[in-house]
Formats: structure tokens, sequence, C-alpha cells
């Protein structure tokens, strides 16, 4: 159907954008990433079947996991970058 290499691409620039990007970029790279992922096993010979189903829903579940591990490390950096700038305003 589609090989890892398919999967990996979207899912690491999914990754880049919902942490560096501005957020209504991110959200719109997640919904053309979670739509470029549940196309990929109908681009071939595949035709609809339950395990064609359970491909997509595992691609989709692995979109959420990838978008909400780069929110959080997106809100870690900020709370890093607030309590820096907290200690810096201390000590002077």
């Amino acid at each position: 159907m589609f090989g890892p290499g398919e999967v990996v691409i979207p899912l690491c620039l999914l990754f880049i954008a919902v942490r560096h990007c501005p957020p209504r970029w991110a959200i719109g790279c997640g919904v053309l990433d979670a739509g470029a992922l549940r196309v990929l096993p109908v681009r071939g010979d595949v035709t609809p079947s339950s395990d064609a189903m359970g491909l997509e829903v595992i691609a989709l579940l692995l979109v959420g996991l990838v978008a909400g591990l780069a929110g959080h490390l997106r809100s870690l950096d900020y709370r890093r970058a607030v309590a820096v700038t907290e200690s810096r305003r201390g000590e002077q």
C-alpha cells in the first residue's frame, strides 16, 4: 500500500510546523497533513476495505500524536522562556 517513508515525511513536517510556526499555520498544516495521509492508502490499486480503513485510522492517530507532542514541547519552550525572563528581571 504505502511505505514508511511516505508517512514519516509528512509527520516530520507537521512536527516542525506545530513546533515553530504561528498557531494558524500549524492548524492549517495539521489539516493538510491529515488529508494527505487520509488519501495516501487509496492512491494505488487498493479497494476500500477494512485494511485500508484500519491504516487510515492509524495514520490519523499518528497525526494526532505528533501534533500533541509538538504542541507540548512548544508549551514547554514558552514556559522556559517566561521563567528565564522572570529570573532576569528578578536579578536586576
